[in-house]
């Protein structure tokens, strides 16, 4: 792990000496020289953009895998500056060979940014067909197989501890597992995000537990793992030019039980160097990332750390932290630390980075804790109180998430039904955010509305009108595309 000094904006952007070196090859091969980047409709993609457009003069090509999703995302979105852009493309799975192929006769691509998870698999398909030299396509491809991933890990790198699994994809595989089963697993997909679908069991429990989990989770690959004990945290960080780990940060996850589910997050704790866990976490996943060939990418790991047993995996993404955790990871370092400009640097660049602005004294001093809201309710947001308590508080930084009345809300079980979510920072030694959370939320009512027929007939009006609407932009943002 690499801990780098005081902090120094000089070294985020890009030398002249790139910027030429740049220049002088688009001149010699007559191709403007740009950048791929998927769908990056949300705040984290519009800085990666930004800092390539800034730093290094790069403009980008949009690909855009779905329509439908992507004009959603676009419309929750502040606009795409025109000047940072060359040429925008729909590129689904099947078409991206001839995107490829068209894109190379007319451009330089000289990066691609998979930033979000869901990008990695058409970036994969870019890899293997342009001549770009960065992650291997095949190492990319583990991040996308939680079983291929620990697989790998077991069969390559044995001496990283490293919890068992198995690939299933009904209730008949795991019935076939019964004898070698663990006391405690856990059923999830394969490539599956945001803690969705993610099923808890125990060998006694009857088979009727996990056909049930099958028939609500529908037809898919599936990894069947042992459930590992012990608190679970969030290791974030970037790889340089040569591999070598530089940590960011340490979080504390908690979770508790609600609507069914033991495991859905509450609060994200920035953990201090000066835990005796902090130095066990991130040299785990030092060695974890480094098993796994990540180099000029950065990642996000969480690790179980079991009393016993100590450190293991639970999951890892070649990506950044997501739920606007990045800012938080600015709260405590400075704003002079910019991890999203940093993951441009070595997305574009093979150029080394002397320094990351991480201003680990601070760090150490400051609170931060990311609040994801849970609810029990399901229906329309009639009538909320508490926001200016929480808008107004010392410590409060953001919301990541706000409520809002009219919207739609469900009784949470994974992240992407959360109601909301917010971040406090501080570097008062006298405070505590966790009890600040605490009565923050407390004071936080929300009132919702069953969804009756009335409301059903008003959702089905506007449902249609929005469709209409909907399809105007669509063919507006489809013709704009190649």
């Amino acid at each position: 792990m690499q801990e780098h000094g005081k902090p120094s904006s000089e070294n985020i952007i890009a030398s002249s000496e790139l910027r030429e070196e740049i220049t002088l090859s688009t001149q010699e091969r007559k191709k403007e020289a740009v950048y791929l980047i998927i769908e990056p409709y949300h705040d984290y993609g519009l800085e990666l953009m930004r800092a390539a457009f800034e730093d290094f003069g790069l403009r980008c090509i949009i690909l855009v895998e779905d329509f439908y999703d992507a004009l959603h995302k676009k419309d929750y979105c502040a606009p795409i500056p025109t000047e940072w852009l060359a040429e925008q493309y729909h590129c689904p799975k099947d078409r991206a060979l001839w995107v490829a192929q068209h894109i190379q006769k007319r451009f330089d691509i000289v990066a691609i940014i998979p930033w979000s998870e869901q990008s990695l698999e058409l970036a994969m398909i870019f890899l293997k067909v342009l001549p770009i030299d960065w992650v291997k396509p095949e190492t990319l491809a583990r991040f996308r197989n939680k079983y291929d991933l620990k697989s790998y890990l077991r069969l390559h790198h044995p001496h990283i501890p490293m919890n068992a699994s198995w690939f299933v994809q009904h209730a008949e595989d795991v019935e076939k597992l019964r004898a070698s089963l663990p006391p405690k697993f856990v059923i999830k997909p394969i490539d599956g995000v945001g803690n969705q679908q993610v099923g808890f069991f125990s060998r006694d429990q009857p088979e009727v537990s996990v056909v049930n989990y099958f028939l609500a989770s529908g037809l898919g690959r599936y990894v069947l793992e042992e459930f590992i004990e012990g608190t679970e945290y969030a290791v974030n960080g970037q790889t340089n030019e040569k591999g070598d780990v530089i940590v960011y940060s340490v979080l504390r996850y908690y979770h508790r039980h609600a609507n069914g589910r033991p495991n859905v997050y509450t609060r994200s704790m920035h953990v201090p160097r000066s835990d005796p866990d902090f130095r066990v976490l991130t040299a785990y996943s030092e060695s974890v990332v480094k098993a796994l060939g990540l180099h000029r990418c950065p990642f996000h790991a969480e690790i179980r750390l079991d009393p016993e047993k100590g450190p293991c995996l639970v999951e890892i993404a070649a990506r950044p932290v997501g739920n606007q955790l990045v800012i938080l990871m600015r709260d405590a370092h400075g704003f002079a630390f910019d991890p999203l400009r940093i993951a441009v640097h070595y997305y574009l660049s093979e150029k080394p980075l002397d320094n990351c602005s991480l201003d680990w004294p601070r760090y150490d001093r400051t609170q931060a804790l990311n609040v994801d809201g849970i609810t029990d309710q399901s229906g329309l947001i009639t009538a909320i109180s508490g926001i200016e308590g929480i808008d107004h508080h010392a410590s409060f930084r953001r919301w990541v998430s706000k409520p809002k009345v009219g919207r739609l809300i469900k009784a949470t079980q994974d992240l992407p039904s959360q109601p909301y979510s917010f971040h406090l920072a501080s570097q008062e030694a006298d405070v505590d955010l966790l009890q600040d959370a605490d009565r923050l939320e407390s004071q936080l009512i929300i009132k919702t509305h069953g969804v009756d027929n009335s409301l059903r007939v008003k959702a089905l009006i506007l449902n249609i009108t929005r469709r209409i609407v909907f399809k105007f932009k669509w063919l507006n943002f489809r013709l704009s595309m190649r």
